[in-house]
């Protein structure tokens, strides 16, 4: 089963970016499926590298739309995609000095924050775009 499971409470109704948001869910699953394998660290954290890059890549498109829209929340929006990016940096951190249950940490972080952020900030956005 995996740790984070599409549903229509994810969706935004724009289309790439629901899209984006559900390869980042795609990239959570991989990385909690090699956790759960017990795959060794490097692979773990290659799955983390590429997690962050993509992430990288997503807030830039979202921030974009947000900017061409106008939207009034952009800068509050904006700013808890950096205060998620430095919280990724501290565990990626973490990772490399081989702190102890950081993989378990990352994921539920990575669940909580992302299922949260959809559902209220990202929604809100779409919300403003149909207004």
């Amino acid at each position: 089963m995996p740790l984070i499971e599409w549903d229509a409470s994810l969706e935004t109704g724009i289309g790439m970016i629901d899209a984006q948001h559900r390869i980042l869910v795609d990239l959570i699953n991989k990385l909690d499926a090699s956790v759960q394998e017990g795959s060794p660290a490097k692979a773990v954290e290659l799955v983390l590298v590429d997690l962050k890059k993509y992430t990288v890549y997503h807030f830039s498109a979202e921030e974009t739309l947000m900017v061409r829209s106008g939207y009034a929340g952009f800068e509050a929006h904006r700013d808890q995609h950096q205060e998620f990016m430095e919280e990724v940096d501290g565990f990626e951190i973490d990772s490399l000095t081989g702190a102890p249950d950081v993989a378990q940490d990352v994921l539920e972080f990575l669940k909580d924050w992302l299922t949260n952020h959809i559902r209220v900030s990202d929604k809100d956005f779409a919300a403003a775009q149909s207004a």
